[in-house]
């Protein structure tokens, strides 16, 4: 079919004016770039920004996800009387379908959106120079929102990280950076997204220095503050100033009460490293498995759901669990 001339105008129109776009976005980064910390915090400025509006959307798009699977969006759907009439075989087969849909996307579009994102990132600022894909980003919001609101027990934290670290190397991509400029642009994308999800900017900030950077340079800190503060004043103006998790008063009574704590941190130091142990362990038990890498995660999701019968704090992110045991439920 023959495109009208309008159109076609109009698409060529629309081309011309992007290129020059691209042009005057890339020399006006060059010319700012005369103080160089002053371009990155431009950058992060502006990387926030989308980091905000981007746990905004993840957020959207995982209780949309929920409400399809689920029918609600309440976080203490799987611990309510409703849940428990669910019938025994629905609560195993709705995350069995969910890994179902993600399986054969993840392996046959983008596969380095599998894991839980943080990892990947990691592995693409140690070894592929900061370069992460575009469809990255709108890939692993949708998987990650199907795999979590069919009642995958993973949380929000991996996922936002990946999406936010992708749009720093984005960027950076596009104004044809160095290597480390774009490795200091993923932490940003990283530090907005922890931040604008969990409406903490600080910890947004030091998760993205400590983790994925690995080292403290003023010519760091500041670009990934910048980002971490945007992105959390994007977020709260859409979803509210509460903090991620509501934590009761706690008041220290007498000196003696820093033993047990001495004890409890030790006791979570081993639950930490016996958990990273079972997660590889478990890893390469499905990487043995001798069925088609695709259908791997449906098979995770009915072995959950099985576990789940049980214990149905497993399904979703489990914030709500978290915050009940916060408050002595």
């Amino acid at each position: 079919m023959k495109v009208p001339h309008g159109f076609r105008r109009i698409y060529i129109n629309i081309m011309r004016f992007l290129r020059a776009f691209n042009r005057l976005v890339v020399r006006l980064y060059h010319y700012v770039e005369i103080n160089e910390l002053t371009g990155l915090l431009i950058l992060a400025f502006i990387i926030g920004i989308i980091g905000g509006y981007a746990a905004v959307a993840f957020r959207i798009i995982l209780n949309t996800s929920q409400e399809l699977f689920w029918g609600t969006t309440d976080s203490l759907h799987f611990l309510s009387i409703e849940f428990s009439q669910i019938r025994w075989y629905v609560k195993i087969l709705i995350p069995a379908l969910g890994g179902l849909i993600v399986g054969p996307i993840i392996y046959f579009l983008v596969r380095e959106a599998r894991g839980s994102g943080i990892p990947e990132v990691m592995e693409a600022i140690a070894t592929k120079g900061g370069w992460i894909r575009a469809r990255v980003i709108p890939l692993k919001a949708l998987l990650s929102a199907i795999s979590i609101g069919s009642g995958g027990s993973a949380g929000r934290e991996g996922p936002i990280v990946h999406i936010g670290s992708s749009t720093g190397s984005i960027v950076g991509q596009y104004l044809n950076l160095n290597e480390e400029k774009r490795k200091i642009l993923i932490g940003c994308g990283a530090s907005a997204g922890i931040a604008g999800t969990f409406n903490a900017p600080i910890g947004g900030m030091l998760f993205s220095l400590e983790v994925l950077l690995g080292e403290f340079r003023i010519s760091r800190f500041s670009p990934l503050i910048v980002s971490s503060v945007m992105s959390t004043v994007i977020a709260q103006v859409y979803l509210g100033t509460n903090p991620a998790f509501m934590i009761p008063e706690y008041t220290l009574v007498s000196p003696w009460e820093i033993i047990p704590y001495i004890f409890l941190g030790l006791i979570g130091a081993f639950v930490g490293m016996a958990f990273s142990k079972s997660l590889y362990l478990t890893e390469d038990l499905f990487n043995k498995l001798n069925i088609p890498v695709y259908l791997k995660p449906a098979i995770g999701g009915l072995l959950m759901g099985i576990l789940a019968l049980q214990l149905p704090n497993l399904y979703g992110v489990g914030y709500s669990s978290i915050e009940q045991t916060l408050t002595g439920q």
